[in-house]
């Protein structure tokens, strides 16, 4: 509605009382209250709020990066049995975002200004090419 109509100058809040007389005289035959006025539901201050500002209450995703934390040597292997060694060997090879990070702050100096932890703010971790690369 605020797309459409622009933001309003004025919120109305009301309460209604399912025992009023008022309410009980528009009831029709064996209605009860909660039959006539079950359709509403309630919206929260912080969801109110984004409304009244038109902001966008879905299509915002949320990205969720694992940070790998372990011990030089020491990260999580999956394997299936009987391929043990291959794994251990694909593992030596393989970065994970630790190691990455570490090798980033290796090679390029402005990147020593950031904690693990903030890292990806500024860079996203190519799983491909096991690789920090700065954002766009």
């Amino acid at each position: 509605m605020v797309r459409k109509f622009g933001r309003p100058d004025l919120l109305v809040t009301f309460a209604c009382n399912t025992t009023w007389v008022d309410i009980l005289n528009v009831l029709e035959g064996p209605q009860r209250p909660e039959d006539k006025y079950s359709y509403g539901r309630y919206v929260s201050a912080p969801e109110a709020m984004w409304c009244l500002n038109a902001f966008n209450l879905s299509e915002k995703p949320h990205t969720v990066i694992r940070l790998a934390v372990h011990l030089r040597d020491q990260q999580a292997i999956v394997y299936q049995d009987g391929q043990e060694e291959e794994a251990v060997a694909r593992a030596a090879t393989r970065q994970t975002t630790l190691t990455a990070w570490f090798e980033l702050n290796k090679n390029y100096q402005d990147s020593h200004n950031y904690l693990y932890t903030d890292i990806p703010h500024y860079y996203t971790f190519n799983k491909r090419a096991m690789k920090w690369q700065k954002r766009q």
